[in-house]
């Protein structure tokens, strides 16, 4: 499976908040949602994944089609909210899609 990698600040920040969180997921989930990566970072995915990868906010914004214009972008990052805490909210978000994709 081909994997795209999550930025070892980010890892390392969980770790210290004593959360472990993956070093990657998968290439694909990244791949679903190419245009809001590409907006948000004007690079490509594959680019993006070269260079290190994206952070769980960054991923989150990705995931959920969001852009710095979107409310939801200034609500969380209003939140401060830790990294640990932002990969449990990407969790939820990839438990739904794993849902709605095999509810169809």
């Amino acid at each position: 499976m081909k994997t795209f990698p999550i930025l070892d600040s980010c890892v390392r920040r969980c770790r210290e908040q004593h959360f472990s969180s993956p070093l990657v997921v998968s290439f694909d989930l990244v791949k679903r949602h190419e245009k809001q990566a590409m907006t948000n970072h004007s690079q490509t995915i594959e680019r993006l994944a070269e260079r290190g990868g994206l952070s769980w906010f960054e991923l989150l914004m990705v995931m959920t089609d969001k852009g710095p214009t979107d409310e939801y972008w200034t609500r969380i990052e209003g939140m401060k909210l830790t990294e640990g805490e932002i990969f449990r909210i990407v969790s939820i978000n990839l438990m739904h899609e794993f849902s709605a994709a095999y509810a169809a």
